[in-house]
């Protein structure tokens, strides 16, 4: 919907319940107290009843003198849980009632007056390539408004019928003085539209500058219709005054749109501005007060080869608050449903900063068909924090000395019902010090994972190769672990401080694959994952996607990655041989300084595994080369955590 045709709807759930003689009544589920009605042309209302009968949904606009009919439908059956759609009226009242009625053996039942107010919030679509997935202007993501389910479909781009995410969110947490703040978005969303002012206070979300904007470098050639009109609304229209990214092209520092454009990542791009000021939201959230943070969020992709099953999410964070937050973490949290929900996996690939779901075999019980695809999450640019003169930090297009991007720091899996990877609270503030936790790479409790395998403390939960069946991952991989099933992933970045004035930028891709079956589908999501990095940093866009190693000749040799990795204190390398070489295995500092030498001998054919020891190493990255012979060398990272 363009600018000029939001609506500010204040709505008034009417809540308290009209009782019958044993006590039986109707319960709201949704919304709930401090949800925001998404600014949508149908809003489905969530519904308890005793009753298999009809019932009905009505709205006011002139605080309950005169009812419209919105839908009647039939009852789903006694003690079942309905959903109903109430068509929201296209209209500028500021204030809406809806009505509730169950008709059950000759007795209407009518949800009585009560009331909570919800403040607008606008949903959009992407469909630029293959994907299909939902977002708002109250920071959440890949959900449905419509049905309040899976919100991320692939593939097939607007014709997608199969879903593989049912939400997902954006969130940090730091510490203020000796108290812990946990905001975002997960189920619930502690954000609300609209930027802050220059005096700390959010501003007033009345007119229509606070909703989803959206470019498109073609719209010109868009047949006339609605979405053209949006278009060029937005176009000349672009609030470059709020933040929104823009190409001053003849340099005067004034957008105008004759001459100016808006800055498009992508194809196409969705910008809004968002804020945390909202407390009652905040504490609804995850218990915690707000920080005073403005959010402005990018949503872009590409309808082009090897980038076309990818959505582009970049967040810019402003510390507009007058808090000092330390230990800061920017986290992205998601509740994957890869087709059906009660068969997924959950993995992290820590070179890659990627965290995954896949199936648990090719029988997706009626999601998708064979083979089954696997979905993730890669942190492509992390939060910037101070390093040595010799690196650099890449944000804002540019790149910084004497800086670096974090890396995923931790990634960690949610398991329902699970007492120990259990969800964090919502609406207390002990979900903030869980979640926090989490964040960290610990327990809710603040105990530390340990790798089953290894007996070692991690920071990454599932961090092994479910391919090559190396190390810790689901199924296999976890001995005495869980059974397939619903999952939440969540993959952190930090520590970094966060001081009043400050700026972050952090950029995540949403991306999905498939390959000859459900293993290979992981493959090939880390492989498009590889592929997605490069063209992030350098704009190259490979034609195919390649295997990382070449196929190993006869007279070739293969490194593997050290496991685990992160590694405190020991980590394990394998390496293969495929004739008699001269081998020498040798571990490097940044520097580029040769600390150890684990192998240098000749070797039969053969595979081997070396245990590499950092007892009295600090802490950072080192890397290790193999050598076999006078042509043959490789080199790769890892890093040593304490």
């Amino acid at each position: 919907m363009g600018k000029i045709f939001i609506r500010t709807i204040l709505i008034f759930i009417l809540l308290n319940l009209a009782l019958i003689a044993n006590s039986q009544s109707i319960t709201i589920l949704r919304p709930f107290a401090g949800e925001n009605v998404p600014n949508q042309p149908r809003y489905a209302i969530k519904y308890d009843s005793p009753f298999g009968s009809d019932t009905y949904i009505e709205y006011s606009l002139n605080n309950g003198i005169d009812w419209v009919e919105a839908t009647t439908l039939g009852g789903g059956g006694q003690g079942s849980t309905s959903w109903k759609f109430w068509d929201v009226p296209d209209t500028i009242a500021i204030e809406c009632k809806i009505r509730i009625t169950a008709i059950s053996d000759s007795n209407e039942q009518v949800i009585s007056p009560g009331s909570f107010s919800i403040t607008p919030v606008q949903y959009e679509t992407i469909a630029t390539n293959e994907v299909l997935m939902w977002f708002a202007n109250n920071g959440d993501g890949a959900h449905d408004p419509e049905t309040d389910g899976s919100g991320f479909y692939w593939p097939g781009g607007k014709s997608a019928t199969k879903s593989a995410i049912y939400e997902d969110g954006f969130l940090w947490g730091g510490i203020i003085g000796d108290s812990v703040r946990v905001n975002g978005s997960a189920y619930r969303h502690g954000i609300r539209p609209g930027n802050i002012l220059t005096d700390g206070k959010p501003a007033d979300l009345a007119g229509d500058q606070f909703g989803i904007w959206r470019v498109n470098p073609n719209w010109q050639t868009f047949p006339d219709s609605p979405e053209k009109d949006r278009l060029e609304y937005d176009w000349n229209n672009w609030p470059m005054h709020l933040g929104a990214p823009w190409d001053d092209v003849d340099g005067d520092g004034v957008y105008n749109p004759e001459v100016d454009n808006p800055k498009i990542s992508g194809d196409e791009l969705f910008w809004m501005v968002m804020n945390d000021m909202d407390t009652i939201k905040s504490r609804f959230t995850y218990g915690a007060d707000p920080i005073g943070l403005e959010i402005q969020l990018s949503v872009y992709a590409y309808n082009q080869e090897v980038l076309e099953d990818v959505i582009f999410k970049k967040y810019k964070v402003l510390n507009k608050g007058k808090n000092h937050v330390d230990s800061m973490y920017f986290s992205y949290w998601s509740d994957p449903d890869l087709g059906h929900p009660g068969n997924d996996f959950i993995g992290c690939d820590t070179l890659l900063s990627l965290s995954y779901c896949y199936n648990d075999g090719d029988d997706d019980w009626g999601g998708y068909e064979a083979p089954v695809p696997a979905v993730g999450y890669l942190l492509l640019q992390g939060p910037v924090v101070p390093s040595t003169q010799q690196d650099s930090a890449y944000s804002y297009d540019r790149w910084f000395w004497g800086f670096k991007n974090e890396k995923m720091t931790s990634s960690v899996l949610f398991l329902g019902a699970s007492p120990v990877y259990s969800d964090p609270q919502q609406g207390v503030i002990e979900g903030s010090y869980e979640f926090y936790n989490y964040m960290r790479g610990r327990f809710w409790d603040g105990a530390p994972f340990i790798d089953p395998n290894t007996g070692l403390e991690t920071q990454f939960v599932v961090p092994g190769d479910p391919v090559a069946g190396i190390g810790w991952y689901e199924g296999d991989g976890w001995p005495g672990g869980p059974n397939s099933g619903d999952r939440r992933l969540v993959i952190s970045s930090g520590p970094f401080d966060f001081s009043p004035g400050d700026s972050q930028e952090v950029v995540y891709a949403v991306l999905i694959a498939r390959g000859e079956n459900y293993l290979d589908s992981v493959t090939e999501l880390k492989r498009k994952a590889a592929a997605v990095r490069e063209f992030y940093y350098t704009g190259k866009l490979p034609t195919a996607i390649t295997d990382e190693e070449p196929v190993l000749s006869p007279n070739r040799f293969s490194l593997s990655q050290n496991y685990p990795n992160p590694f405190n204190p020991s980590t394990i390398i394998n390496y293969e041989l495929r004739i008699m070489k001269e081998v020498k295995l040798v571990v490097y500092d940044v520097l580029g300084r040769e600390v150890k030498t684990l192998v240098n001998k000749t070797q039969p054919a053969g595979k081997y595994k070396v245990t590499f020891d950092a007892t009295g190493f600090a802490s950072g990255v080192y890397y290790y080369k193999l050598k076999a012979g006078d042509k043959y060398e490789t080199t790769r990272k890892m890093l040593l955590l304490r």
